[in-house]
């Protein structure tokens, strides 16, 4: 969870903890268009749950996809229909300084908790520790919202190392990282470079919540979250017993689905559980049948 609040005090630093879903956008089959009542439909679902907040804006939000403008507009949806029943983050990241640093002022403007910020994705080889290190300590000096490191290598072409995370975790306004990679390792070595800071390691793998739980991490931001918000957060809560690596089996191999039906089939399946998200925008494309088949026998299956 997090604390809702306008302004950061360097004094405090904030924090966060639990679990979070990272929220499709939807769009209009025909048009394109961003549909902000299916947005709200579905923000009103996932507020009723057990999770702990959501995240808008993230690589499910197709957010390198969107206008600055559209970006901004679902921050707005976003914030009008969930308020203060959760934690929110906005997804702010973007491939330079000053889109990125409008996007999350105008976050913290709305009242969100946390700007989550992804790594530049653009200029890769030039994107050193020392330039990320500069990038996100000029970002976090300049504006008052927290900030959620964000770290997706294979989309971005760039990994956070410890190494940077060592440095920025000692910011008063730097308060964790979502760790994307997929290693299980990486989250350690995360977890050990941030030792004695308030900085919180958040998985980003469905697949792996149990394992990240285990060393150290403390909460999960995860696309399976949409489809089940109660399990997720079970499973978080309970990450030692031997019910929750039996609930942990059954979301990896969900999990590891959804990766290959992708944002399409991830779509999809929240528009047939009655929540209408409808396309994903070009250049993404619709997900293999064979793929949606294999998912749709198991997601029907009854959870253990």
């Amino acid at each position: 969870t997090a604390t809702r609040t306008k302004s950061t005090t360097r004094s405090a630093k904030r924090h966060i903890s639990g679990m979070f879903a990272p929220i499709p956008t939807p769009f209009d089959p025909k048009t394109l268009e961003v549909r902000h009542d299916w947005l709200a439909n579905f923000l009103r679902h996932l507020a009723k749950s057990q999770l702990d907040g959501i995240v808008i804006g993230g690589s499910n939000g197709e957010f390198a996809l969107q206008t600055l403008e559209e970006r901004k507009e679902v921050f707005a949806t976003t914030m009008e229909v969930v308020g203060n029943t959760k934690s929110l983050v906005a997804g702010t990241g973007a491939a330079g300084y000053i889109e990125t640093l409008e996007l999350t002022n105008y976050a913290h403007s709305l009242g969100f908790n946390i700007a989550m910020v992804i790594t530049p994705y653009y200029y890769t080889i030039r994107l050193t520790d020392d330039a990320l290190i500069e990038y996100y300590t000029k970002l976090a000096d300049n504006t008052k919202i927290p900030i959620l490191l964000y770290t997706i290598p294979r989309f971005t072409g760039v990994e956070i190392s410890p190494e940077v995370v060592a440095t920025l975790s000692a910011h008063p306004n730097i308060i964790g990282i979502k760790d994307s990679t997929g290693s299980l390792d990486t989250c350690k070595a995360y977890v050990e470079a941030s030792k004695g800071q308030n900085f919180s390691v958040m998985g980003g793998s469905g697949s792996l919540l149990q394992d990240y739980m285990q060393a150290g991490a403390r909460g999960g931001i995860l696309g399976i979250a949409n489809l089940y918000p109660q399990e997720c957060k079970h499973l978080e809560l309970t990450t030692k017993s031997v019910e929750s690596s039996i609930v942990q089996d059954h979301l990896a191999k969900i999990d590891n689905l959804v990766g290959k039906i992708g944002f399409a089939g991830l779509k999809e399946t929240i528009t047939n559980m009655g929540f209408e998200m409808g396309v994903v925008r070009p250049p993404l494309m619709a997900s293999k049948k064979s793929y949606r088949s294999e998912f749709a026998k198991l997601f029907n299956q009854p959870f253990p």
